[in-house]
């Protein structure tokens, strides 16, 4: 989920993915009821999201900036209440 972007190690290997010479076509994150475990509310929630967003950007940013193609990024999410579901 979400918070898995918090741990440095998940974040590099997941930029390795996109730092050589081929990137991937689509990338696919999907968010749902698993988050609202972490998250307790919504503005949390919205917290860890904005974070997510700046992550991927900066990654789809170093893509572009090597003149490579940015993926198709697909996001998908349930709505998730604020703990256990």
């Amino acid at each position: 989920g979400v918070h898995s972007l918090s741990n440095d190690g998940f974040r590099d290997m997941l930029r390795s993915f996109f730092a050589g010479e081929k990137v991937p076509d689509v990338m696919i994150m999907n968010s749902g009821l698993h988050d609202g475990v972490y998250w307790k509310n919504t503005g949390l929630f919205a917290g860890g999201a904005e974070m997510t967003a700046d992550f991927w950007n900066s990654v789809m940013e170093s893509v572009e900036r090597r003149g490579l193609r940015r993926p198709v990024f697909v996001y998908r999410t349930t709505i998730a209440t604020g703990g256990y579901a």
